[in-house]
């Protein structure tokens, strides 16, 4: 706009407020030499509304004011801390202002500091009890800090004001689901597509019933929701898999070709469909399919590589082979097809073809450490046997190969089976100087440390391993697990389990981990249904089996207990005598 020009935003009012004044001064000011700044104090203008004060005054709404723009610049600069300590000034100073105690939120959530976001967000509810706007950011803010309870309260106030409300539905359906809740959750769902029949609520059901292990109540869905709108991709995604899960090919077949139409360019929906296709005898089809993948053309070398993996994922070795074979003749070169070729060939249980192929993969080859690795998996003989003909393999592995960090983990991981831990230690903490930055090497050295009766020197290398990698879930379950058995930082392990459980969901020793440390912080229930969730991921793993029983032990169910540590001792627990122990005391 021309400099000359005044921002037009009064809200109704008697008069202009001192903010909407000073956001109209500093537009006009700014404008020509930070354009930024101008839309900003438009912003301002519109956002804070009337305060019933006139420009010029010293009070403290012009402080509040003052306090309000140093935030935000504090905010434009990246220097949260500062921004929301001008902004509780801001608030304080003006203790009617509804957006100023939401602006307070906001930016304390911001930093982190939940608690002092919902207070802020509580006092803007209170100051505007009618509206929805503050309670939908209390619940977000509760829910992002897990506190279940608040973030459920919030939502319900919020359709208790708008039955409606599509954002409060959709949460709360979804909290119901988090927390375990799936009756609450299912009835949550089918308000939602009742009040708001679209392809996107029919999607969320689906998803729901999907989790839920209830295929057909989950195509339903997922067809309503592409009935409604045919190019959703998400929807047409969710429904091949399915079809795909439950073998109706023919339905399957016509989603994928669906995801094809929708999104040509994408090469996942035609390399499914030719793998579908190829399961279902049409072999010349998924060649054609497969030549399209990337949008280009693939030579016969290429599509036969890609037709034997589909085959491998589907567990025809023969016919994997077969293509494998096929590309061997046309390439003899090819180290991608000698490397398939025997891990189809092992499956086979043809274990002398495979390794004579693994031996002929050469050092120079990018698959050189994953032949030998192979190979050290087919040392036959005796455990001790196997043990060190795998261990003499890597060795000249990595004679070959020292720039391979995988190799020195391997021989180190050798080495601690066949029971040498000093000398395990070394070759990984030989690893760890040559390769700092390997997560991995820091990972196997806490595991040989604690082996050894070093848990201190164990959790420093595991904090290394999550501090070099965020995401090896396997150093942060060790690590968690490790603090629940010292009975030490405990919020922090549940924190790093519930990490691990995000990277790898499903997966039974973390699930223990996480019901351990809700033992240990005396959530007895909660513990007991994260365990019977880890027994059956893990199959009845003993350790698993004993912490199920002394949580039924704790809770006062002695038959059920007795079960469970009977169960641990028959699967080999270690700690035989101390189990003996558990088990006598239940007699």
């Amino acid at each position: 706009m021309p400099q000359n020009q005044s921002l037009a935003l009064h809200l109704p009012c008697g008069r202009p407020s001192i903010f909407e004044k000073a956001a109209c001064f500093i537009g006009n000011q700014a404008h020509n030499r930070a354009p930024g700044i101008a839309l900003v104090a438009l912003l301002i203008a519109g956002v804070v509304g009337c305060a019933h004060v006139s420009w010029g005054n010293s009070g403290p709404e012009a402080q509040s004011y003052y306090y309000f723009i140093k935030s935000n610049y504090k905010e434009m600069a990246h220097d949260d801390e500062e921004a929301v300590k001008n902004m509780a000034k801001a608030s304080s100073l003006s203790q009617e202002s509804y957006y100023l105690k939401l602006e307070a939120a906001r930016l304390y959530s911001r930093t982190g500091d939940s608690a002092s976001a919902l207070r802020y967000a509580q006092s803007a509810i209170d100051l505007n009890p009618g509206g929805t706007e503050a309670q939908l950011f209390a619940a977000w803010v509760a829910a992002t800090s897990s506190n279940w309870t608040e973030a459920e309260k919030q939502y319900m106030d919020v359709l208790r004001l708008e039955p409606g409300n599509l954002e409060a539905l959709t949460y709360l359906a979804a909290l119901y689901a988090e927390t375990g809740r799936p009756e609450e959750a299912e009835t949550a769902f089918k308000r939602l597509v009742t009040v708001e029949p679209t392809y996107l609520s029919y999607y969320y059901l689906g998803s729901f019933y999907a989790k839920a292990g209830r295929p057909k109540d989950a195509i339903s869905a997922f067809e309503t929701s592409v009935k409604k709108s045919p190019e959703f991709t998400a929807a047409l995604t969710e429904l091949a898999l399915l079809y795909e899960q439950a073998d109706d090919s023919r339905s399957a077949e016509r989603s994928y070709r669906a995801l094809i139409k929708a999104r040509p360019e994408a090469s996942m929906p035609k390399a499914r469909l030719a793998r579908l296709l190829l399961k279902t005898g049409r072999k010349k089809e998924a060649e054609k399919l497969l030549a399209e993948v990337g949008g280009r053309a693939m030579d016969s070398t290429q599509a036969q590589l890609q037709i034997g993996l589909i085959y491998l994922d589907q567990s025809l070795y023969n016919e994997a082979a077969a293509e494998f074979e096929a590309v061997l003749k046309e390439d003899p070169s090819s180290d991608q097809a000698r490397y398939l070729l025997a891990s189809a060939l092992m499956e086979k249980g043809e274990i002398i073809k495979a390794r004579e192929h693994l031996m002929r993969i050469p050092s120079t080859s990018d698959l050189f450490v994953d032949a030998r690795l192979l190979l050290a998996s087919t040392a036959h003989g005796d455990k001790q046997l196997r043990l060190e003909e795998a261990l003499a393999i890597v060795i000249s592995a990595a004679k070959l190969r020292p720039d391979s960090p995988r190799l020195m983990v391997a021989e180190a991981m050798l080495l601690e089976e066949l029971g040498n831990l000093p000398k395990a230690r070394q070759v990984i903490n030989e690893a760890a100087k040559q390769f700092p930055e390997e997560a991995e090497i820091q990972f196997r050295l806490g595991i040989i440390e604690d082996k050894m009766g070093n848990k201190n020197a164990s959790i420093a290398a595991m904090k290394a391993a999550v501090d070099l990698n965020p995401r090896h879930a396997e150093a942060l379950n060790y690590l968690a697990y490790t603090w629940a058995e010292r009975k030490e930082n405990l919020p922090q392990a549940l924190s790093l389990a519930e990490r691990a459980d995000a990277l790898k969901p499903n997966n039974g020793y973390i699930i223990d981990t996480i019901a351990w440390i809700h033992f240990m912080l005396g959530n007895d229930h909660k513990a007991l249904m994260y365990l019977e969730q880890a027994v059956v991921l893990s199959e009845g793993d003993p350790v698993v089996m004993e912490h199920l029983g002394d949580v039924l032990s704790k809770l006062g169910r002695p038959e059920e207990a007795l079960d469970a540590y009977l169960k641990a001792r028959e699967g080999g627990a270690q700690n035989q005598e101390e189990l003996n122990e558990k088990i006598d005391k239940l007699r």
